[in-house]
């Protein structure tokens, strides 16, 4: 029986390998294998739940994939992929569900936001979400009537600051 280390491979690559003996009369070789190496990527999941005319507030879900996690947070511009070089905010160092709300937003503006870890191996994003912040302005909805009289009328409706 013997084994070998054989290190200094490419994360998520795929290699082949197989066992051999020499001796003074023939080589023989054994079943080649496959397998894989694997990458310490973080799981990331990204979701907003609620905005306002300078306010996004995310929902959004770590793993550590197996190594400890040096930083966790969002980042965000009116561009396309932001990375951590743009706006970002660090929320936290460990795996684990985050809720988080970027303020001081423009009104009336689109963001991409994407949620990011750094672990030993580099720095990692979620896909990115897209939300435009709203107008600021107020709006009133009018339902209808709900009672009547000969002097009187009850209307209902709804009113919000934005």
């Amino acid at each position: 029986m013997f084994s070998m280390l054989v290190d200094g491979l490419e994360k998520e690559t795929q290699y082949f390998a197989l066992a051999y003996v020499t001796n003074n009369v023939d080589t023989i070789y054994g079943n080649q294998i496959s397998f894989s190496t694997i990458s310490h990527t973080p799981e990331l999941d990204i979701s907003i739940n609620r905005f306002s005319s300078t306010t996004i507030e995310i929902g959004y879900f770590v793993s550590d994939a197996g190594i400890p996690l040096q930083e966790v947070g969002l980042c965000w511009g009116t561009e396309p992929l932001p990375t951590t070089d743009d706006n970002h905010k660090k929320f936290g160092e460990e795996a684990g569900t985050y809720y988080s709300t970027i303020n001081e937003l423009a009104v009336n503006t689109g963001y991409f936001i994407r949620a990011y870890a750094i672990n030993a191996e580099g720095v990692y994003y979620s896909v990115q979400m897209y939300q435009i912040t709203k107008d600021g302005k107020p709006s009133v909805t009018t339902y209808s009537a709900q009672e009547k009289g000969v002097d009187y009328l009850i209307v209902s409706g709804n009113a919000t600051s934005e």
